[in-house]
């Protein structure tokens, strides 16, 4: 198991996600898959999606992990949920500014 040291994260970017997703991205590019692995999970658990589906797409493929259809269908179905929750955020949004020009949205 790493550390944060291990995959070189300071303390102050321990619980940004998008930080952990840079590292994930830098260590898949170093071969280090393992690590890009960790970089992701961390990434995932504070709410990246985009870490979401790359992490997916890596247990489909069995890149970096060994290949399990079933926990990449889990990582897809959060995508699909946050992205439907998006979608719906947004044609709200819509809906509202159609009817009234101050929408607080």
């Amino acid at each position: 198991m790493y550390t944060v040291n291990d995959v070189d994260i300071s303390a102050e970017n321990v619980n940004d996600a998008d930080e952990w997703l840079h590292k994930a991205y830098y260590w898949d590019m170093e071969g280090e898959y393992d690590k890009a692995v960790f970089c992701m999970t961390k990434a995932v658990e504070l709410g990246n999606v985009l870490a979401c589906n790359y992490l997916a797409d890596y247990y489909a493929d069995g890149h970096g992990v060994t290949q399990d259809y079933v926990r990449a269908a889990e990582l897809y179905a959060k995508v699909a949920a946050c992205r439907e929750h998006l979608v719906a955020e947004d044609y709200l949004r819509q809906s509202m500014a159609a009817y009234d020009d101050e929408c607080p949205f």
